[in-house]
């Protein structure tokens, strides 16, 4: 599935914190490795179409909630 609100790995990291979550509890919600969202956090390996679908189905993350997150993140960022 194409998304139109592309999901960045700085606004992964940027979720996971919001909700209070540790690496490790984001990467179980996700199914994936803790070494996997570390990695992804810290820009050593691309967000892969694949890894976003898996994000976005585990966290039932549509395009209308990820860009009022993105709004708050910004406002937050003031």
């Amino acid at each position: 599935m194409k998304y139109h609100v592309q999901l960045t790995a700085e606004t992964v990291k940027k979720y996971r914190r919001h909700k209070g979550l540790t690496r490790s509890d984001f990467a179980r919600m996700v199914s994936m490795s803790d070494n996997y969202i570390y990695k992804l956090e810290a820009d050593m390996i691309p967000l892969t179409d694949a890894a976003e679908q898996t994000i976005r189905r585990k966290l039932d993350l549509t395009d209308e909630e990820l860009v009022k997150f993105n709004v708050l993140a910004a406002e937050l960022e003031k």
